[in-house]
């Protein structure tokens, strides 16, 4: 086995492990089943950039696709970013970044959580 090979390997052992210990931690089949109990059609996770570690770890393709695998047919996983629609020397302000769950028909219809955990 290359070195790539290896060093790619080692990120995706990696990855697994956080993501499955973080989820279970977050009992997110719990949650998800508690809001809609309450009647919504999504859960949002916070990605905040307060924690760099996190936030790396939950804004990243992996992260959606082993949600996806995890929790099966009939859910929608994505990322989304909401900016302002000011423009700031030349940049849009980004003002909110999350993981978004759904399973509804009403995309707008979810939770935020009072905290991640």
């Amino acid at each position: 086995m290359s070195l790539i090979d290896e060093v790619k390997e080692c990120s995706s052992e990696s990855h697994k492990k956080w993501f499955d210990r973080f989820f279970n931690d977050l009992k997110i089949e719990e949650k998800i089943k508690e809001t809609a109990m309450k009647g919504f059609s999504g859960y949002k996770i916070s990605i905040s950039k307060n924690d760099e570690y996190l936030a790396r770890r939950l804004d990243s393709q992996k992260t959606v696709d082993l949600l996806k695998q995890r929790l099966g047919d009939g859910f929608k996983v994505e990322i989304v970013i909401l900016e302002s629609d000011l423009n700031f020397f030349g940049k849009r302000w980004e003002f909110d970044r999350h993981l978004k769950i759904s399973w509804g028909d009403r995309a707008d219809d979810y939770l935020y959580p009072l905290k991640d955990k």
